[in-house]
């Protein structure tokens, strides 16, 4: 699990990974923060990079993330977990 360091949500868009198929990736949560400034067509892929905000792809149970949103006052954001029904709090 990795756990970036608190930044404003109003400067970053956030999103969310899950599972794929059974066999082939049973299980995935990620959250990330991609940065809003920074992005230009002259950049290389994958620049400037998103951050992990966390990651729980543990076995068993299986986590499958589903869904996101930020709060009213963007003080946190909810991930949803159709596997456990759950959601974390960021």
């Amino acid at each position: 699990m990795a756990v970036a360091a608190s930044k404003p949500m109003t400067d970053s868009m956030y999103i969310n990974s899950g599972a794929g198929t059974e066999t082939g990736n049973p299980s995935e949560f990620d959250v990330y923060r991609f940065p809003l400034a920074g992005n230009s067509a002259a950049n290389p892929p994958g620049t400037p990079a998103p951050v992990v905000v966390f990651s729980g792809d543990t076995q068993p149970p299986a986590r499958d993330s589903h869904g996101s949103i930020v709060t009213k006052h963007e003080r946190y954001i909810w991930a949803m977990e159709r596997g456990l029904n759950v959601a974390e709090v960021f």
